[in-house]
Formats: structure tokens, C-alpha cells, sequence
């Protein structure tokens, strides 16, 4: 009796290049509402009657770690991470590196001082960690730290929100998903992440001044 001749079955489909950018336009949406919420503990943490402020904060800090976490898989979907390229990727989102500690540690800073300043209030007044007295008082020393610690922290989180939404608008770029296209830009400037960075730089002006027109 014949042996059937069995198919052997078919090698799993590797993904494509607009399969990564795809994937990357859903984790861009996610970051945008990671970065929304934490904008809106931002305007209301601290002003509000908060009874659980220590619950509360947790989540900011937990939002803020997923919001890096999600940075670093957008730039994961790219062509030179894949590849290994990493020195010319960074060299382009170098910003994105010091920005998340900076901002976490700083957020972190804030909110172990605030609860700091509750556990010390309640131990007279029973205040909890509602909207302490002393918070915005210069003329009180814990105060006028607390203020400038506040103060700092959202100037901080301008920087911190303009450059991850620049980052998330930088990699719709089809540049950063098809090999072609970047393996071009890398024989044009001979491997230089100076002039790799200058020249994709010029390129992002363009794709931004054209996103403009489009939606105009």
C-alpha cells in the first residue's frame, strides 16, 4: 500500500513592513490616552479632595511606567531596532532615554513629599491627605518647597508630553518600516548618525508641513 503523501504545512507569515507601521498606529492611540490621564491627574491630583491621594498617586506613577513601556514597543516595531541599527534609532530618540526617568523620579519626588506633609498634618488635625493647608503657603517652609517641587514638575511634564507626542508623530514616518527606504538613507550618509540624524530631521519637517496641508 502507497504511502499518502502528507503537505507539510505552511511556514508561519512573517509580518510586513506595513504590518509594523499598523501596529504602530494602534499603540500611538494608546499613548495618546496614556498621556491624557496622566495630563488629567495633573490638573486635578493635587487641587482636589482627595481622600485616598496615596492610591491615587500609585496609578499616576503605574500610568506613567506603562506610557515609557508603550514608547519602547512603538520604537521595537521599527526597521533599524530589528536589525540591530540601534545607534542610529537613538540617535533620533535619545530624548525619549532621560525624559521617562526624569519625569517618573520627579513625580515620584512630589508624591512621597505630599504624603510626607499629610502624615505630618494628620497627626495634629486629622487632615488626612485631603488638600493640606500649608501646601501653597510660601511662607511656611514645607510649603514653599512643595510649591516649587509642584511648579517644577509641570513644567517638566510640558517637556514630557511634548516630546512623546512628537516621537508618536516622527514614527507614522513610513521611513522607519520599510527597508528600502531606510537601507537608501543609510548608504546616502555613509552610516554618520550625524548626518543621518540631520537629514531625517529635514524629512520629518516635510512629513509634518505635509500633515498640515492634509488636514487643511
Amino acid at each position: 500500500m502507497e504511502a499518502v503523501p502528507t503537505e507539510e504545512p505552511a511556514p508561519p507569515r512573517k509580518k510586513r513592513d506595513d504590518d509594523h507601521h499598523r501596529t504602530n498606529e494602534g499603540k500611538t492611540i494608546i499613548l495618546f490616552g496614556l498621556l491624557l490621564t496622566d495630563l488629567v491627574f495633573n490638573s486635578t491630583l493635587e487641587y482636589d479632595e482627595w481622600d485616598s491621594y496615596p492610591t491615587m498617586f500609585g496609578i499616576q506613577v503605574f500610568i506613567e511606567i506603562c506610557t515609557f513601556a508603550v514608547v519602547f514597543l512603538m520604537l521595537c516595531e521599527t526597521y533599524p531596532f530589528r536589525v540591530g541599527l540601534l545607534d542610529a534609532l537613538l540617535a533620533e530618540f535619545r530624548s525619549i532615554f532621560w525624559v521617562h526617568p526624569l519625569y517618573v523620579c520627579w513625580s515620584l519626588l512630589v508624591g512621597i513629599y505630599r504624603i510626607f506633609l499629610g502624615r505630618q498634618v494628620s497627626k495634629y488635625s486629622g487632615a488626612g491627605f485631603r488638600r493640606l493647608p500649608n501646601m501653597w503657603d510660601t511662607s511656611d517652609p514645607a510649603g514653599e518647597t512643595y510649591t516649587y517641587l509642584s511648579h517644577a514638575h509641570k513644567l517638566l511634564a510640558a517637556i514630557y508630553y511634548f516630546i512623546n507626542i512628537r516621537a508618536a508623530v516622527r514614527l507614522g514616518d513610513g521611513v522607519y518600516y520599510a527597508r528600502e527606504q531606510w537601507v537608501k538613507l543609510y548608504h546616502r550618509t555613509g552610516g554618520s548618525r550625524h548626518e543621518l540624524r540631520k537629514l531625517l530631521t529635514k524629512r520629518h519637517d516635510e512629513f509634518e508641513d505635509d500633515a498640515i496641508e492634509r488636514e487643511r
